[in-house]
Protein backbone atom coordinates (compact mmCIF):
# COMPACT_ATOMS: atom_id res chain seq x y z
CA UNK A 1 0.00 0.00 0.00
CA UNK A 2 0.95 3.35 -0.72
CA UNK A 3 2.18 5.04 2.31
CA UNK A 4 0.66 8.13 1.54
CA UNK A 5 -3.04 6.71 1.82
CA UNK A 6 -5.61 7.82 3.93
CA UNK A 7 -6.21 4.39 5.12
CA UNK A 8 -2.65 4.35 6.24
CA UNK A 9 -3.48 7.70 7.89
CA UNK A 10 -7.09 6.46 9.51
CA UNK A 11 -4.85 3.10 11.00
CA UNK A 12 -2.23 4.88 12.58
CA UNK A 13 -4.27 7.18 14.43
CA UNK A 14 -6.05 4.71 16.11
CA UNK A 15 -2.51 2.86 17.00
CA UNK A 16 -1.71 6.47 18.39
CA UNK A 17 -4.51 5.72 20.13
CA UNK A 18 -4.33 2.10 21.87
CA UNK A 19 -6.32 -0.06 18.75
CA UNK A 20 -5.38 -3.15 17.47
CA UNK A 21 -5.60 -2.94 13.97
CA UNK A 22 -6.38 -4.72 10.48
CA UNK A 23 -6.41 -2.59 7.15
CA UNK A 24 -8.42 -3.51 4.10
CA UNK A 25 -10.39 -5.99 5.54
CA UNK A 26 -11.78 -8.27 3.37
CA UNK A 27 -15.80 -9.41 3.57
CA UNK A 28 -15.84 -12.80 1.57
CA UNK A 29 -18.51 -14.44 -0.35
CA UNK A 30 -21.08 -16.20 2.01
CA UNK A 31 -23.11 -18.86 0.66
CA UNK A 32 -21.83 -20.60 -2.77
CA UNK A 33 -23.95 -18.86 -5.37
CA UNK A 34 -22.40 -15.44 -5.04
CA UNK A 35 -18.86 -16.83 -6.64
CA UNK A 36 -15.89 -15.92 -6.19
CA UNK A 37 -15.99 -12.39 -5.81
CA UNK A 38 -15.64 -10.43 -2.52
CA UNK A 39 -18.38 -8.39 -1.09
CA UNK A 40 -16.80 -5.62 -0.05
CA UNK A 41 -14.01 -4.36 2.51
CA UNK A 42 -13.72 -2.51 5.32
CA UNK A 43 -10.68 0.42 5.15
CA UNK A 44 -9.61 -0.09 8.71
CA UNK A 45 -10.89 -2.46 12.26
CA UNK A 46 -9.74 -1.45 15.62
CA UNK A 47 -10.32 -2.86 18.75
CA UNK A 48 -9.45 -1.28 22.06
CA UNK A 49 -9.30 -2.79 25.51
CA UNK A 50 -10.80 -1.20 28.45
CA UNK A 51 -7.51 -0.30 30.98
CA UNK A 52 -5.48 0.78 27.81
CA UNK A 53 -2.32 3.07 29.13
CA UNK A 54 0.76 3.95 28.10
CA UNK A 55 3.19 5.95 30.03
CA UNK A 56 6.13 7.47 28.35
CA UNK A 57 9.04 8.88 29.77
CA UNK A 58 7.01 9.25 32.74
CA UNK A 59 3.95 11.02 31.89
CA UNK A 60 0.49 9.08 30.45
CA UNK A 61 -0.44 9.43 27.38
CA UNK A 62 -3.83 11.40 26.54
CA UNK A 63 -5.66 9.66 23.61
CA UNK A 64 -8.27 11.27 21.75
CA UNK A 65 -11.42 12.22 23.75
CA UNK A 66 -13.86 10.24 21.78
CA UNK A 67 -11.79 6.83 23.43
CA UNK A 68 -10.75 8.44 26.31
CA UNK A 69 -11.98 6.67 29.71
CA UNK A 70 -14.16 3.96 28.16
CA UNK A 71 -14.79 1.37 30.33
CA UNK A 72 -15.61 -1.71 28.05
CA UNK A 73 -13.68 -3.26 24.90
CA UNK A 74 -13.98 -0.76 21.82
CA UNK A 75 -14.44 -2.37 18.45
CA UNK A 76 -14.68 0.12 15.78
CA UNK A 77 -15.48 0.01 12.07
CA UNK A 78 -13.88 2.14 9.79
CA UNK A 79 -14.56 3.55 6.38
CA UNK A 80 -12.46 6.34 5.18
CA UNK A 81 -13.05 8.50 2.49
CA UNK A 82 -11.29 12.16 1.40
CA UNK A 83 -14.54 14.11 0.62
CA UNK A 84 -17.41 14.39 3.21
CA UNK A 85 -18.23 11.65 5.95
CA UNK A 86 -20.38 8.54 4.25
CA UNK A 87 -20.92 5.37 4.55
CA UNK A 88 -20.73 2.81 1.62
CA UNK A 89 -23.76 0.61 0.67
CA UNK A 90 -22.72 -2.70 2.17
CA UNK A 91 -22.01 -1.02 5.52
CA UNK A 92 -25.56 0.67 5.16
CA UNK A 93 -27.15 -1.71 3.15
CA UNK A 94 -28.99 -4.31 6.01
CA UNK A 95 -29.84 -6.99 3.72
CA UNK A 96 -26.04 -7.45 3.13
CA UNK A 97 -25.61 -8.66 6.41
CA UNK A 98 -21.84 -7.37 6.42
CA UNK A 99 -21.30 -6.03 9.41
CA UNK A 100 -22.70 -9.54 11.45
CA UNK A 101 -20.43 -10.61 8.63
CA UNK A 102 -17.15 -9.05 10.01
CA UNK A 103 -18.27 -9.65 13.48
CA UNK A 104 -18.91 -13.40 13.21
CA UNK A 105 -15.18 -13.53 11.71
CA UNK A 106 -13.17 -11.40 14.18
CA UNK A 107 -15.08 -13.68 16.97
CA UNK A 108 -15.89 -10.95 19.23
CA UNK A 109 -19.35 -12.21 20.41
CA UNK A 110 -21.83 -14.81 20.65
CA UNK A 111 -23.17 -15.97 17.68
CA UNK A 112 -26.70 -15.84 19.16
CA UNK A 113 -26.00 -11.57 19.62
CA UNK A 114 -25.04 -11.07 15.96
CA UNK A 115 -28.67 -10.28 14.70
CA UNK A 116 -29.46 -7.91 17.64
CA UNK A 117 -25.96 -5.71 17.61
CA UNK A 118 -26.08 -5.58 13.49
CA UNK A 119 -29.52 -4.21 13.75
CA UNK A 120 -28.32 -1.39 15.93
CA UNK A 121 -25.41 -0.44 14.20
CA UNK A 122 -26.99 -0.59 10.64
CA UNK A 123 -29.58 1.86 12.58
CA UNK A 124 -28.07 4.21 15.19
CA UNK A 125 -24.65 3.44 13.97
CA UNK A 126 -23.24 2.36 17.70
CA UNK A 127 -24.61 -0.97 20.12
CA UNK A 128 -23.50 -0.60 23.41
CA UNK A 129 -23.27 -3.26 26.32
CA UNK A 130 -21.97 -3.50 29.98
CA UNK A 131 -18.64 -5.05 28.15
CA UNK A 132 -18.26 -4.21 24.84
CA UNK A 133 -19.07 -0.93 22.53
CA UNK A 134 -19.05 -1.17 18.45
CA UNK A 135 -19.22 1.69 16.30
CA UNK A 136 -18.94 2.51 12.94
CA UNK A 137 -16.64 5.29 12.77
CA UNK A 138 -16.27 7.38 9.52
CA UNK A 139 -12.96 9.62 8.21
CA UNK A 140 -13.80 12.36 5.94
CA UNK A 141 -13.10 16.21 5.21
CA UNK A 142 -16.02 17.69 7.17
CA UNK A 143 -19.14 15.47 9.07
CA UNK A 144 -22.54 14.19 7.34
CA UNK A 145 -25.91 14.74 8.59
CA UNK A 146 -26.88 11.92 6.58
CA UNK A 147 -25.44 9.50 9.33
CA UNK A 148 -27.15 8.28 12.29
CA UNK A 149 -26.79 11.38 14.93
CA UNK A 150 -24.36 8.87 17.01
CA UNK A 151 -21.73 7.26 14.56
CA UNK A 152 -18.40 8.57 15.39
CA UNK A 153 -17.21 11.32 12.29
CA UNK A 154 -13.67 12.03 12.83
CA UNK A 155 -12.42 14.68 10.54
CA UNK A 156 -9.17 14.80 8.99
CA UNK A 157 -8.10 18.48 10.37
CA UNK A 158 -9.27 16.48 13.85
CA UNK A 159 -6.74 13.42 12.77
CA UNK A 160 -3.83 15.39 11.76
CA UNK A 161 -4.03 18.00 14.33
CA UNK A 162 -4.13 14.92 17.18
CA UNK A 163 -1.05 13.59 15.46
CA UNK A 164 0.94 16.81 15.68
CA UNK A 165 0.08 17.34 19.36
CA UNK A 166 0.85 13.47 20.18
CA UNK A 167 4.41 14.14 18.22
CA UNK A 168 5.34 17.32 19.47
CA UNK A 169 4.13 16.63 23.24
CA UNK A 170 6.53 13.24 23.35
CA UNK A 171 9.32 14.67 21.08
CA UNK A 172 12.30 13.83 22.69
CA UNK A 173 11.10 10.75 23.79
CA UNK A 174 10.27 9.06 20.33
CA UNK A 175 13.03 10.50 18.48
CA UNK A 176 14.29 6.96 17.82
CA UNK A 177 11.12 5.98 15.94
CA UNK A 178 13.21 3.80 13.23
CA UNK A 179 11.03 0.96 13.84
CA UNK A 180 7.89 2.88 12.96
CA UNK A 181 6.29 1.62 10.35
CA UNK A 182 6.43 4.58 6.87
CA UNK A 183 3.39 6.40 7.43
CA UNK A 184 4.45 7.18 11.49
CA UNK A 185 8.17 8.50 9.87
CA UNK A 186 6.26 10.37 6.94
CA UNK A 187 4.19 12.10 9.63
CA UNK A 188 6.69 12.30 11.87
CA UNK A 189 9.40 14.28 9.75
CA UNK A 190 6.70 16.45 8.11
CA UNK A 191 5.80 17.38 11.98
CA UNK A 192 9.39 18.73 12.70
CA UNK A 193 9.66 22.49 13.06
CA UNK A 194 6.63 23.16 12.08
CA UNK A 195 3.72 25.62 13.63
CA UNK A 196 0.32 23.18 14.29
CA UNK A 197 -2.02 25.20 11.62
CA UNK A 198 0.34 24.63 8.82
CA UNK A 199 1.14 21.38 9.64
CA UNK A 200 -2.60 20.20 9.17
CA UNK A 201 -2.90 22.18 6.01
CA UNK A 202 0.58 20.34 4.85
CA UNK A 203 -0.88 17.29 5.52
CA UNK A 204 -4.47 17.91 3.97
CA UNK A 205 -2.70 18.80 0.88
CA UNK A 206 -0.23 15.88 0.24
CA UNK A 207 -3.06 13.14 1.11
CA UNK A 208 -5.41 15.09 -1.45
CA UNK A 209 -7.93 16.29 1.05
CA UNK A 210 -9.46 20.03 -0.77
CA UNK A 211 -10.67 21.94 2.04
CA UNK A 212 -13.60 23.89 -0.32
Amino acid sequence: MCVQSLDSVAEWFLRLNGFFTILNFVVHPVEPKEGALQRTDADVLGVRFPHRQEIVGGNALADHAAFQGSPRTVLVIGEVTAGPCKLNGPWARVEDENVGNVLRSLGCVEPAALKGISSSLYEHGRFESAELEVRLLCFGRRPSKKLPAVALQLTWDQVFGFVYDRYQTFWRVKRQNQQWPPIGRLLWDRCRDQQRDGYIQEMLAVFGVRTA
